[in-house]
């Protein structure tokens, strides 16, 4: 979702100045239409059944509250096996050495192996985006849109 393409649409997540347990449901639809179909998409390939499908997607919803309550819980030594609060709220930090890390969701591990792992400690850095979101429900939903837009409009206003 931190690719350029996909970033518009998961940047209403990020937009949340106070990460609290309720950003988790600041998803824009596109995004989570994009991470549930690669979960059941690929759980499916690897063979998983319909119970196993639902119970991850269950355990990864009610994971995602947790790490993203306001608590500095940083884990200790299991700090580098499991994502913690403090390790995600690094992950929405803005404009800091911490902001292009920690994008594992459960396993601290993947971060670790692929060098994206960053915990000095509790996070106390401004968190959001620097980007104009847009105001409200409906400004947030049309968001990636106007970012799709924008592009064509240039290359329109261009032309001879």
């Amino acid at each position: 979702m931190h690719s350029r393409h996909l970033w518009p649409t998961h940047a209403v997540h990020h937009s949340d100045t106070e990460v609290t347990w309720l950003t988790v449901s600041r998803i824009h639809p596109i995004s989570r239409l994009i991470t549930q179909s690669f979960g059941v998409i690929l759980l499916s390939v690897f063979g998983f059944p319909l119970w196993a499908i639902v119970a991850a997607g269950s355990l990864r919803y009610f994971y995602g509250l947790f790490i993203h309550a306001d608590v500095p819980w940083t884990f200790g030594p299991l700090a580098g096996i499991f994502v913690s609060p403090a390790m995600h709220r690094w992950h929405h930090a803005r404009e800091i050495h911490g902001a292009g890390s920690n994008y594992a969701f459960v396993f601290a591990v993947f971060d670790r192996a692929f060098g994206t792992y960053y915990l000095p400690g509790p996070c106390d850095a401004p968190l959001g985006v620097d980007e104009k979101i847009g105001g409200g429900a409906v400004g947030m939903l049309w968001h990636p849109f106007r970012k799709m837009a924008a592009p064509l409009m240039v290359a329109q206003s261009t032309e001879p």
